[in-house]
């Protein structure tokens, strides 16, 4: 016959209904071929259609094998089938209501499914299609099997929604590629790949977005990856493709991503502003990123972000992490923050263009040699900084260390370049190897400890140290400073110390304060034009051993400061005679305190270099506690030596010795020796010329004061006492 109108109910036992002509539905008409385990096909030969579109409805007990189009002329108002279909390639498959294959579906090419407005077409079941088309309408499609494979190329030109996949273990396989940028939503879960073809989901404009029902892995191989609207959903998404991958829509800005991963192969374009996500393992780029616009990237849940390659784009990059953070290839942007928590890892050099330059918010740790430059940009460690490797820091604007440098991991090296300044206020700066600050200025925020432990630091040939009312400390092993270019200071206090053979060159500083360990070993030598006051505090300047080839000059006296009251030993008046005669400097004797009193069980050193002992308002008292025969004694070496405002007491012979020492003072001192036939408070002897003593008083046995040949020693005031 011409055709078949079906009317009403067909049900076999298990056996195949065989319809050979077109067939029309005059009802809705269900078929049931299933009986128990036996289970049979409905098969259509020729096309089926409904009397008026959507009145009928067809549904299937059973298998079916459709060799021609369904509902193409009068739309059916569903279809449903439970067992196996095969749908005839190039064929149209339409209801106005919703289409169901539970079981799997084939065809040996090309099929259009096509439903109503807000209905749905759906494939439960394994899918094996030779190309599968899509109507420009509002209905939704989904392909949800376990195994899914479509050989042409899919483009979803429905405007409703595709859903690909809904487990993680479905796996869908798109040979020829697959577009679904129509669609309102796109949900993905399981795995989505290509064969070297082109994936593309979701849409800018008008705004099509892709949601992860649950974990979703897109392997594209060369082709691209391209998620064009916003990708959403609290699972994990990982891109594999030597092709592009690209986002062009904000990522996790309405549900945070899980995690996000792309492999090592290809790039990532990370073109839609934003990438969030809120799992521990985060972010990971394993292949070269590039910013199309600028980016923001936020990892939640204290999550990692990992480039692992570069980072390039004219744009700005905006990390935020209580995580780690890691650069693990070269970054060139036009600029780059991180926030204040957390890490970050800088394993390649960093180079910004824009002005906002670098901050690094949170601690910072070095994994390789590291150069950042920022042009005329700012480059800001606002935390500490740490890690074994090289680091320079280039910039003319200002580069700011706001932590500790190398507290924890002291820095291999360290360079700043010239030009621009660096602002230094975490207090201490800390290297193995070299430091090479070589800024126009070196601003100190807070008292600050240089510390290179086996090499020098040095400076540039404009570079000041300056500050606000803070000290510096400089300890190397090798140097401070060149004789080309020594240190620049306009500080109020400066410790510079070597711990090994080098020298130190310091220019225009307030106070040079030597440090504990000495200011140089045997072989070094220390330079300071125009300072301050030069202070020893305790054993300096002399290391440990010979003290051969050591030499010192000043432009001002070297203030030895007297710390303690011992006997002997760093910081002692005894060490502190040593000192100045070592150095052969012109000296200037500090104390400590109001109350100095000085019991000594052996002859102090005879002073032999400059050396102004002055204890005005420092209650100085040398005691020799009736053991100790000979007091200070001032050699022709000692020239310009001062004595005043001193007590000496309980002496067996001279309480102080004048022995040819020229323009030497003795002022408002006081001796008193014991009352023995040898005591006497002052010997003078030998050429005196420009010697005064003036203000003071000398007691002991016999008489005060004994001049032995004594020549053009001038006496002013003095108390009593015989001459």
């Amino acid at each position: 016959p011409a055709g078949v109108t079906l009317t009403d109910t067909i049900t076999t036992a298990g056996g195949d209904v065989v319809i050979h002509h077109a067939a029309t539905l005059g009802a809705d008409i269900a078929i049931d071929v299933v009986d128990g385990l036996a289970a049979g096909e409905v098969e259509f030969r020729s096309t089926v259609n409904g009397t008026a579109a959507g009145q009928q409805s067809l549904t299937i007990a059973g298998g079916l094998d459709a060799q021609d189009s369904i509902g193409a002329t009068i739309a059916l108002e569903s279809l449903s089938v439970s067992g196996a279909a095969m749908l005839a390639a190039a064929r149209t498959f339409r209801t106005v209501g919703d289409q169901t294959y539970s079981s799997t579906a084939a065809s040996t090419g090309t099929v259009m499914v096509q439903a109503g407005s807000g209905a749905a077409v759906r494939f439960l079941g394994d899918v094996s299609l030779g190309g599968l088309d899509t109507a420009n309408a509002s209905y939704d499609v989904s392909l949800t099997g376990t195994s899914v494979t479509v050989t042409s190329a899919v483009i979803f030109n429905n405007t409703g929604s595709v859903t690909l996949g809904n487990d993680t273990t479905d796996d869908l396989h798109f040979v020829g590629g697959v577009t679904s940028s129509t669609p309102v939503t796109t949900s993905l879960a399981g795995t989505i790949r290509t064969t070297n073809s082109n994936a593309t989901f979701g849409a800018t404009s008008p705004a099509a977005g892709v949601l992860l029902t649950k974990n979703t892995t897109v392997s594209t191989g060369t082709g691209a990856a391209t998620f064009a609207g916003t990708v959403n959903g609290p699972h994990r998404l990982v891109v594999n493709a030597t092709g592009d991958t690209i986002f062009s829509s904000p990522v996790g800005a309405g549900s945070a991503l899980a995690h996000l991963k792309t492999d090592a192969a290809g790039r990532t374009l990370l073109n839609g502003g934003h990438v969030t996500t809120g799992s521990p393992t985060s972010q990971m780029y394993n292949d070269d990123v590039v910013l199309g616009v600028n980016t923001t990237i936020t990892a939640n849940a204290g999550g990692a972000v990992t480039f692992a390659k570069t980072v390039t784009g004219a744009h700005s990059l905006t990390v935020n992490t209580s995580g780690t953070t890691t650069f693990g290839g070269a970054v060139s942007i036009a600029s780059l923050a991180t926030d204040a928590d957390g890490t970050t890892r800088l394993g390649a050099n960093v180079t910004t263009s824009a002005p906002a330059g670098q901050v690094y918010n949170d601690a910072v740790i070095l994994t390789a040699n590291t150069a950042l430059s920022a042009g005329a940009g700012a480059i800001t460690f606002v935390r500490s900084l740490d890690g074994g490797f090289d680091l320079a820091v280039n910039t003319s604007g200002t580069g700011t260390f706001g932590g500790k440098v190398g507290d924890s991991t002291p820095l291999a090296r360290l360079t700043t370049d010239a030009g621009g300044t660096s602002v230094v206020a975490g207090g201490l700066v800390r290297t193995s190897g070299q430091q090479a600050l070589q800024d126009d200025v070196v601003q100190l925020s807070n008292d600050t400890s240089f510390r290179s432990v086996n090499a020098a630091i040095t400076a540039g040939a404009t570079t000041t140290f300056v500050s606000a009312g803070k000290n510096a400390s400089f300890t190397a092993a090798t140097g401070i400073g060149t004789a080309s270019n020594p240190i620049r200071l306009a500080l109020t206090e400066v410790t510079a110390e070597i711990t090994d053979t080098g020298d130190i060159y310091l220019v225009g500083a307030g106070d040079l304060v030597v440090g504990a360990a000495g200011l140089l070993t045997p072989a070094g030598r220390i330079s300071l034009g125009a300072t301050g006051d030069i202070r020893v505090p305790s054993g300096g300047p002399i290391a440990a051993g010979s003290v051969a080839g050591q030499g010192v000059s000043a432009t001002k006296p070297i203030r030895w400061s007297v710390l303690g009251t011992s006997d002997s030993g760093p910081g002692s008046l005894r060490q502190v005679i040593v000192n100045a005669n070592t150095t052969g400097v012109a000296g200037v004797t500090v104390f400590a305190g109001t109350a100095n009193t000085f019991v000594i069980s052996s002859r102090l050193p005879v002073i032999a270099s400059p050396l102004p002992i002055d204890g005005t308002g420092y209650g100085v008292v040398i005691d020799a506690n009736r053991q100790v025969d000979s007091g200070l004694v001032l050699q022709a070496a000692a020239s310009g030596s001062v004595v005043r405002g001193l007590s000496l007491r309980n002496f067996t012979g001279f309480g102080i010795t004048l022995d040819g020492v020229r323009n030497a003072l003795i002022d408002r001192t006081t001796v008193t020796s014991i009352n023995t036939v040898d005591s006497m408070g002052l010997l003078a002897r030998g050429e005196l010329t420009g010697t005064r003593v003036v203000g003071s008083v000398f007691s002991g046995g016999l008489r005060g004061a004994l001049l032995d040949g004594a020549r053009n020693l001038v006496f002013g005031e003095i108390g009593n006492g015989n001459v």
